[in-house]
């Protein structure tokens, strides 16, 4: 053992050595050590704490279903399932209920938005949903038939009643800026894309433990390369059954003090994307009318506005939350579609009473300010929210 090793605490080393004793886990830390590519550069602690997880998580780590996270500056800051660990444990979650039950994904190349190289959507179906969705169906015809056994029923009758069929959907992208000689080379930027699709509709059809690292912490390439690994550039767009993606609230209301919830904003940030390239691509596409522009901008300065504001302030608000949207920074530099991608979204209406327009988009006003919040932050400055 290191000398390292000999610093760490008694109650640690008791368990590493509880973890030795056991034959397989024996085994796989000296395979770690040895005959896996990079494995020399592994730590004693670094070798037991993957083997540890693979152990408990029961994956292979020798065939890319874990690997050992790194942040920025080299240190280890835990374990991760790989692509092929995910596509296994949602395997052994359908063979639970029906060992005869199969999920299956679809690829389907959408239109890129401006920075980007390839935008793929992974759809994911499974026969144990589908099979219950079919009986739904059934059930729903006799329903709406009542006792007019001839009674016509179409299938847009019966959706409405049970909704469409299940599926959970994920986009994956890759950003031109991801460019890297070597690392295209072995890992085609197209299959990286269709990789990220993957892993996002999984995790939302499938559950699973120890995916993400909470500190951002990089893939580290142990026993696999890096096409098996789900690196930190995924881009976290989950829809489910094909309807709008919906930023649930799951937290405690805003404190009196100021701060706010944590959103997921890069979420909103890319659902606003997608809806953009999607309305671009179609036929006759709307235009948002000038009078409608000028009532999103005012609606997003009453959600951002803080007492005692100067007017000028309260816009440079909003030029850097279209900034952080778009890259843009002024409405007049939008294109038509993304200005619509933004009304749809936030979903402005005239109070019947007031008189006043308002955003209708539940926890819309909490992602304005929490993208205000994070751009602050990064640029180290203290926003008064």
């Amino acid at each position: 053992m290191s000398d390292k090793m000999q610093l760490i605490s008694p109650s640690k080393k008791k368990a590493q050595i509880a973890l030795l004793k056991n034959p397989q886990g024996q085994m796989m830390f000296r395979r770690l050590k040895l005959m896996i590519s990079n494995g020399q550069n592994l730590t004693d602690e670094e070798a037991l704490a993957l083997t540890n997880f693979a152990l408990v998580e029961k994956l292979d780590p020798f065939i890319g279903e874990c690997c050992l996270l790194k942040n920025n500056i080299g240190k280890v800051t835990g374990c991760m399932m790989g692509i092929k660990g995910m596509e296994r444990k949602a395997t052994e979650q359908m063979h639970q209920k029906d060992p005869n039950s199969y999920w299956f994904p679809y690829f389907r190349d959408i239109p890129i938005v401006e920075g980007e190289r390839y935008r793929v959507e992974c759809t994911i179906r499974d026969t144990i949903t589908t099979q219950s969705h079919m009986e739904m169906y059934k059930q729903a015809e006799t329903i709406l038939k009542g006792d007019d056994i001839n009674k016509p029923i179409t299938a847009q009758d019966v959706r409405d009643l049970i909704g469409p069929t299940p599926e959970w959907t994920g986009i994956g992208v890759y950003h031109k800026n991801e460019a890297n000689e070597f690392k295209d080379k072995h890992y085609p930027p197209y299959e990286r894309a269709k990789k990220r699709a993957l892993a996002i509709a999984l995790r939302a059809r499938f559950h699973f433990s120890n995916i993400t690292d909470p500190d951002g912490a990089q893939t580290m390439s142990i026993g696999l390369d890096e096409s098996e690994a789900i690196d930190e550039n995924i881009i976290d767009v989950i829809e489910g059954d094909g309807e709008p993606m919906q930023i649930q609230d799951t937290s405690q209301p805003e404190a009196q003090n100021g701060t706010i919830e944590k959103i997921n904003i890069e979420s909103f940030k890319n659902r606003i994307q997608i809806a953009a390239a999607e309305i671009a691509t179609k036929p006759g596409s709307r235009v948002l009318p000038q009078q409608s522009v000028g009532i999103l901008c005012n609606v997003i300065e009453q959600e951002i506005f803080s007492p005692g504001e100067k007017p000028d302030t309260t816009k440079a608000k909003r030029y850097e939350i279209l900034k952080f949207i778009f890259g843009k920074t002024s409405t007049k530099e939008l294109k038509s579609e993304e200005l619509l991608a933004l009304w749809d979204f936030f979903g402005p209406s005239k109070d019947k009473n007031s008189g006043e327009w308002r955003i209708t988009r539940p926890n819309g006003g909490k992602i304005l300010r929490q993208i205000l919040a994070t751009t602050s932050e990064a640029n180290g400055q203290q926003l008064k929210l």
